[in-house]
């Protein structure tokens, strides 16, 4: 992973996205995908473990592709018209190895109009994010790279946190369209969450914790009124239901506007850099 210094951070409303790009996205991020899960869950201490699913190489590998086919469409499909769902794709790159940025260099590839230019970067991760519009809920297919420490931990916060914020300005400007419509505004922005196949006493499962989310069921007991229409089984996502019995449910609860779902700790430590 390059120093943070070198990374650009992109964050992308897959309606916005021109079809040339979003295919050449695909394919990186494909890649990117295989390489980081292969690398996660093809270790052998998982593996002995059974975390993630998976007890060998060729499981984890056919998983990997299972999943890859059922995460792909969330990069193609706007759902929004039919399901109040804004879908985004954000990712995080550097430049080729042994190549310094001069000035903020885009993500590739760049679109330029109608036409796609490749710029010479390297992706070093990328999420999927799905805005619920009705129930103000940000879901996280998939955020990678996935990792303990290190400036790809950073990465992968920064991204996040960017996302969240383009969710929270899109849903200012799609409430002042409804206003001038007289329609009702959408709901502020109240959780971000994810679902995990590690086992609870996983140094994964640990490192989600890390990032401030916990257990559906933990925020549910605390929350009488907590609405779960934005969570399984009350809505649908992307893994099929009868699957979903062996994923736990992780939320991180948006604290106030000015919280945008990073790390709270590592978040006053980026802010004291700044003096």
């Amino acid at each position: 992973m390059p120093p943070l210094a070198d990374i650009n951070y992109e964050v992308h409303s897959l309606r916005d996205l021109h079809p040339d790009m979003a295919d050449q996205l695909e394919k990186k991020c494909r890649e990117n995908y295989f390489n980081s899960m292969l690398g996660l869950i093809a270790r052998p201490e998982t593996l002995e473990r059974g975390d993630g699913l998976a007890t060998t190489f060729n499981q984890v590998e056919r998983g990997t592709i299972d999943c890859w086919h059922l995460l792909a469409p969330m990069m193609k499909d706007d759902v929004e018209e039919s399901r109040q769902m804004r879908r985004y794709l954000g990712i995080h790159s550097a430049p080729q190895s042994g190549r310094r940025p001069r000035g903020k260099i885009e993500v590739v590839p760049v679109l330029d109009g109608s036409k796609v230019n490749p710029v010479e970067r390297t992706m070093t991760g990328f999420q999927l994010m799905e805005y619920d519009l009705l129930n103000g809920a940000l879901l996280f297919p998939v955020s990678l790279a996935w990792v303990l420490s290190g400036p790809a931990f950073e990465a992968t916060t920064i991204l996040s946190e960017e996302a969240v914020r383009r969710a929270k300005a899109d849903r200012e400007a799609i409430n002042f369209e409804r206003e001038q419509l007289g329609l009702p505004p959408y709901p502020p922005i109240r959780y971000t969450w994810l679902v995990s196949p590690f086992q609870e006493q996983s140094r994964w499962t640990k490192s989600i914790i890390q990032r401030g989310f916990r257990r559906l069921e933990e925020i549910e007991k605390e929350e009488n009124e907590m609405d779960l229409a934005a969570f399984p089984p009350e809505r649908e996502i992307f893994i099929p239901q009868p699957f979903l019995k062996g994923f736990q449910i992780f939320v991180r609860k948006l604290e106030n506007d000015d919280d945008d779902g990073g790390v709270p700790e590592q978040k006053k430590k980026r802010k004291r850099t700044d003096y």
